[in-house]
């Protein structure tokens, strides 16, 4: 009992301390951003560390791919960067913006945001952890990369244990690159990532053993993480369609498995509904509303945002309306040239297998322009790889989830979001991809037999006994798992995808129906300025000091010089906020109230956060980002509540 919590408390300790001890700027800036030197650096790591047996092998992988995940985070905390949906290493921005302050409106009593598609899975559970560690938000985010480099963990084993070592660091290694442009921030792929690869873990393991419950377990994980993060929907109906196939025995098709996966599938769509009827607006947008600008761009065959170029009305309309606006739009384009429809499905396939610009093997958009016209051929070789085992149960499943994927890839057009829909199912691109790989090294080994047989007749053959087909057990690049198989994978495995479940459904209702919603006395500012009552949480905001005050920057502390250097590669998505966030001085203070941000000097804003009031003006920074300048700040008690702050 002792070694098996030792073997989760170690890897989790080293998991916190790389996040707060001060590391290598260089080796955090490769983390985030290098693929050949780093990757080359993990396979390593990971191929030594999943190679070991038992509980010191299990340790070991676990502590590699914690330690992993944790540095690009550290990057992010270590140098205040910033980045597509995150400013000065912390604050959200944007789409993540509006999740978090989803996340503290249920906190408060309140109900997701109406004007947007209502998703709340992703809000719920992360209102759950804010919930938990006193509204903190550094700690909910560690936490989140903390799950998805655990759903990697488990993933990777199941692999490991049908294909070997090889294939899970190849997995492994391409989870994390196509994670850690999401890592840090509030964004529902957190979710949709996590839960897909466990799903598939599941899917993996029932495949493999046959075994049906394990399998409607994956569907079920896999219908939440679609509902989490929309994406390739049609793969639920390829995954009923397989495994009324495979396990059918001696019948035409298997009864038991149909009734059981739909029921698995329509548990997972029903509890979403019901979360949504709790912790929604009652006059929001249903979950997917924004698929209608999606649907716009693909019969215009241009991009979801053209329409506001189009129809620059739209920007003054309610959400809601707007959302039925465009609904209306597309559907009188389509009703007028329905070919316009069907042209841009075809353009979708196009753009997605021959398109340059955009890419879904790569993991984004660095990948895309260097490493695409490696991953793409050796996918293709994967597939192929996979067609000729197509009898087995894993091939099958790969094959069916793949049918799915392609089915839904034109109404998930690459250049509307990039492959961020394909969160919940990308683990299939990554095992053709890994399958392709080992394909190829296999071709290369037969190529080598020959030609040494050609030339050395006579000799003894050293290549004679090396293989390394995927699934070939023999392999001596990629064996398989050779200890004896644990109980507390497949349990562990199972516990922790219900536990993800549970917080974010019975969490979400938990914190929705417990919150209270603070009444504060009247109160207001002197002339001229505007009064804002808010509660500063902590690790929800930054605090701008002068390059030569610290010797590095750790969040909340952020140096001037460290702030700005991030702004660069943050404006080349916005260009009107970075231009008013570089105008901040040292002794600046910038606080996320989830509404707008508070900017102040240091010296006002009480060291402890808690509920405040302000006296300031709210000034222009663009679309996408509301800013409030403090000229007084001060600590204010709810009715009935004492005052907490700490200067």
């Amino acid at each position: 009992m002792l070694s098996e919590s030792l073997s989760v408390f170690i890897p989790l300790l080293l998991f916190v301390a790389v996040l707060i001890i001060p590391l290598p700027i260089g080796l955090l800036n490769a983390s985030r951003y290098n693929y050949s030197l780093f990757g080359s650096a993990i396979a390593i790591l990971f191929y030594l560390a999943f190679r070991c047996p038992g509980r010191v092998g299990r340790t070991l992988s676990l502590s590699a791919l914690l330690i992993t995940f944790a540095l690009p985070l550290a990057y992010l905390w270590q140098t205040g960067a910033s980045d597509i949906f995150v400013v000065g290493g912390i604050l959200p921005f944007s789409d993540a913006a509006i999740y978090y302050g989803d996340a503290r409106s249920l906190l408060n009593g309140g109900t997701i945001a109406s004007w947007g598609p209502q998703r709340p899975l992703f809000p719920g559970l992360l209102a759950v952890l804010l919930g938990l560690f006193h509204q903190n938000l550094q700690i909910a985010i560690a936490t989140l990369v903390l799950m998805n480099a655990i759903a990697c963990f488990f993933v990777a084993r199941e692999i490991q244990k049908t294909n070997g070592t090889f294939i899970s660091v190849l997995i492994s290694i391409q989870t994390f690159f196509f994670y850690r442009l999401f890592l840090g921030k509030t964004m529902t792929e957190n979710l949709g990532l996590a839960l897909g690869v466990l799903g598939f873990a599941a899917l993996w393991r029932g495949a493999h053993q046959r075994h049906l419950g394990t399998s409607f377990a994956g569907i079920f994980f896999l219908t939440f993480a679609l509902n989490a993060r929309i994406g390739t929907v049609f793969v639920l109906p390829a995954l009923v369609v397989w495994g009324t196939f495979v396990f059918r025995k001696s019948a035409r098709f298997s009864g038991k498995f149909l009734l059981g996966s739909s029921a698995a599938i329509l548990l997972g769509g029903a509890l979403n509904l019901i979360l949504l009827k709790i912790v929604g607006s009652p006059t929001g947008s249903p979950p997917f509303a924004n698929f209608a600008f999606t649907l716009y761009g693909l019969v215009t065959h241009t991009t979801w945002f053209n329409v506001y170029t189009d129809y620059p009305e739209l920007w003054a309309m309610d959400g809601v309306k707007r959302n039925q606006a465009v609904y209306v739009l597309a559907t009188d384009l389509i009703r007028k040239d329905p070919m316009s429809l069907v042209t841009g499905v075809v353009r979708g396939w196009t753009v997605l297998f021959w398109g340059k610009q955009y890419s879904l093997f790569a993991w984004d958009f660095l990948a895309t322009q260097t490493l695409d016209p490696i991953l793409r051929p050796l996918s293709v070789l994967g597939l192929l790889s996979t067609l000729r085992h197509w009898k087995k149960p894993t091939a099958s499943l790969l094959l069916a989830m793949a049918i799915g994927i392609f089915l839904t890839m034109p109404l998930l057009p690459l250049w509307d979001a990039g492959n961020r829909p394909y969160a919940a199912t990308i683990i299939v691109l990554f095992m053709f991809t890994a399958l392709g790989l080992m394909a190829l090294l296999d071709i290369l080994c037969l190529l080598l037999k020959w030609l040494w047989n050609r030339l050395n007749r006579d000799r003894f053959n050293p290549l004679h006994r090396i293989n390394v087909t995927w699934m070939n057990r023999r392999s001596r690049l990629n064996l398989p798992f050779q200890s004896p198989p644990s109980r507390w994978q497949p349990n562990a495995l199972l516990s922790f995808g219900f536990s993800l479940v549970l917080l974010s459904f019975a969490g979400s209702i938990a914190v929705k129906t417990t919150a209270f919603t603070p009444q504060f006395p009247p109160s207001t500012c002197p002339e001229g300025l505007e009064t804002q009552l808010f509660r500063a949480n902590p690790g929800s905001w930054i605090n701008l000091v002068g390059n030569d005050a610290i010797s590095r920057s750790q969040v909340p502390n952020i140096r001037l010089r460290d702030f700005k250097r991030g702004l660069k590669t943050f404006s080349f998505w916005s260009t009107k906020e970075p231009k008013m966030l570089k105008k901040l001085k040292a002794q600046t203070t910038i606080v996320d109230t989830s509404g707008f941000w508070l900017v102040a000097d240091t010296q006002m804003v009480p060291k402890g956060g808690g509920n405040l009031l302000a006296c300031g003006k709210f000034i222009p920074a663009g679309k996408e980002l509301l800013l409030f300048r403090a000229d007084s700040i001060q600590p204010i008690a709810a009715i009935g509540q004492p005052i907490k702050s700490n200067k």
